[in-house]
């Protein structure tokens, strides 16, 4: 006689009403706050799908906190690195372990997804002598936040929103409870209006060369490497490969402990970025390592 099999739990659907969700994470620092719907996410790869980790999954809530605009201006700083990725991580999955505790109180599983710095899995495509490397993340926040409103992936291959441009950090909730969703914004098809009104002047300043202006598109080699064309390309990859690849939660573990990164040295692309509004408070922006002369007056 074979053991019966146990009746599969269904959740059940409870509202929370989205003020109230969006209330509490900006009550407690968060500058930006936007929900998804789950249907609206692609199960065609897994870092994009939030049901990868939590099956039951509902809402998707995305909240950023912005870098002091000082701090973000320019890189490499001591301030930058602290205020504008250790602490502001720090602040960001303490606020989600907070979020996800608060809406277990009210019945609901939710589970707090890491900001950023937890690269799961390094691809190379091509060797040297022009390495081509992708590597992957457990969530795509950026692809999550664009769903949820907060803003647009940009020539730069960031989420660029309208008040801080790529001046925020990203952080996100998968929840079962059922919370009213934001408008989406469009993903991946062509670049915002903004980028071409801007003519791609992070594309241009690009230390590294690995921005082509392709929707979301970004040579993570070039990118790491800063200054490919001074390096060894086979060494370069060597190491890349060494320090980024590994069993998933291992290199995880490693990305972010930073133990095997750390933070990169470069912001151009977003400290160049004109949708932020935090150029109104100088006339006199930074200099920073890839500006051209003539760049000065046009980003204000």
């Amino acid at each position: 006689m074979s053991a019966s099999r146990p009746a599969e739990r269904r959740l059940a659907i409870v509202d929370v009403p989205a003020a109230e969700a969006k209330g509490y994470l900006r009550d407690h620092g968060a500058d930006l706050v936007g929900v998804a719907d789950v249907g609206r996410f692609s199960r065609a790869e897994a870092h994009r799908d939030p049901r990868t980790h939590l099956r039951w999954t509902r809402s998707v809530v995305v909240f950023a906190k912005r870098v002091p605009f000082a701090s973000a201006t320019p890189y490499p700083s001591i301030t930058g690195i602290q205020f504008g990725d250790f602490n502001l991580e720090h602040q960001l999955n303490e606020l989600a372990y907070r979020f996800a505790l608060w809406l277990e109180d009210r019945g609901h599983i939710a589970m707090p997804m890491p900001a950023g710095r937890d690269a799961v899995s390094l691809e190379v495509r091509q060797g040297a002598p022009e390495p081509e490397i992708r590597l992957t993340g457990s969530f795509d926040l950026r692809y999550a936040a664009v769903l949820a409103g907060l803003g647009q992936i940009g020539a730069n291959g960031l989420l660029i929103s309208e008040a801080y441009g790529s001046r925020i950090r990203l952080c996100a909730v998968l929840a079962t409870a059922e919370i009213a969703p934001d408008a989406p914004l469009p993903f991946g098809d062509r670049l915002p209006d903004f980028c071409h009104a801007c003519g791609y002047r992070c594309v241009q300043a690009c230390p590294a060369g690995a921005l082509t202006a392709r929707p979301g598109h970004v040579e993570h080699y070039r990118c790491l490497a800063i200054r490919p064309e001074r390096v060894d390309p086979e060494a370069t990859l060597n190491r890349l490969v060494k320090d980024l690849s590994g069993k998933p939660l291992i290199m995880a573990a490693k990305m972010l402990s930073y133990t095997s990164a750390a933070p990169h040295p470069c912001a151009t692309c977003a400290t160049l970025c004109p949708m932020d509004r935090g150029r109104a408070l100088t006339p006199d922006p930074y200099l920073r390592e890839g500006w051209a002369a003539e760049d000065l007056d046009q980003v204000l």
